[in-house]
């Protein structure tokens, strides 16, 4: 798409592999065609070492991928978002929606037969996209209010003052107590 920046929706910028190594090399050769998310790395993690689950966090544990079972539809589709684009995608198809500009038309990609995403569908196939569009309205159902996030993010309540030191480190600036 011979863009630069990370602003984009596009696979070219999206798709990074993921590689993992399990104790004893279990799961050896397995390989997914399925997308998956960053956000189920640490779920993942926890499932091997055996501590738990992280309670109230969107990810899954990605073992029954390792182990060659795909997820459930509703678990398929990931999501990528920054404050220009959102795109979901599954491993046939990908929708890419501009949340600022509701005059832009959702592009819709069949990636079988467009991998390089340079075709949209278009009105080709309405049935798919009004699909597509449903499961992003679902996403943004889930998904918290930006006052909510805001507080969410709101670094200044830490109060474990090594931890303030750690966060102010990597440059969060949360400053001495």
């Amino acid at each position: 798409h011979e863009v630069f920046e990370h602003d984009w929706m596009f696979n070219t910028n999206l798709l990074v592999p993921l590689i993992l190594r399990f104790p004893g090399r279990a799961y050896s050769g397995t390989r997914v065609s399925w997308p998956v998310e960053m956000i189920d790395l640490p779920s993942t993690i926890l499932a091997v070492t055996g501590v738990g689950d992280l309670p109230e966090v969107d990810g899954r544990s990605l073992l029954p991928d390792s182990q060659g079972v795909a997820p459930p539809l509703d678990e398929y589709t990931v999501v990528s978002e920054n404050d220009r684009y959102i795109a979901l995608q599954d491993d046939h198809h990908k929708l890419i929606v501009n949340h600022r500009n509701a005059t832009r038309k959702p592009r819709l990609f069949d990636l079988n037969n467009d991998p390089q995403e340079f075709q949209p569908l278009g009105n080709v196939k309405a049935n798919l996209l009004d699909e597509m569009m449903a499961r992003r309205d679902a996403f943004d159902l889930r998904m918290p209010s930006y006052e909510e996030a805001s507080q969410r993010a709101d670094l200044g309540s830490v109060t474990d003052p090594k931890l303030k030191q750690i966060l102010d480190q990597l440059g969060y600036g949360l400053g001495p107590n």
